[in-house]
């Protein structure tokens, strides 16, 4: 069984970086029914901007970076190739050599 005090989680919060607020008024409409004093309803909301330093991150979430990198690489190489093959498509020259022969058949 988990016990917890009010100071407890208020430290815990703070040191989070989270302020927080209990509050024991109820709310019949939505539920919200508070009849043991040991029931609180809290909201707990970040006091600023967290940001993870680089060094923090995961070996995991470190490749799955590298991998987007690559992902969008090839992504731009697909479309490079692409507009390369259409322009291979429409051109006179291939078009001519295909006429007498020659040539790939795309």
């Amino acid at each position: 069984m988990r016990l917890f005090s009010r100071s407890g989680l208020e430290q815990n919060f703070a040191a989070a970086g989270l302020n927080v607020e209990f509050d024991r008024s109820s709310f019949e409409p939505y539920g919200i029914i508070f009849v043991h004093p040991w029931s609180l309803g809290c909201v707990a909301r970040r006091t600023g901007t967290v940001e993870i330093p680089k060094n923090h991150l995961s070996a995991q979430d470190e490749a799955v970076e590298r991998l987007q990198v690559q992902l969008d690489q090839a992504q731009d190489l697909v479309q490079q190739l692409q507009k390369e093959r259409e322009l291979i498509k429409t051109s006179k020259w291939l078009k001519l050599g295909r006429i007498m022969g020659f040539g790939p058949r795309l």
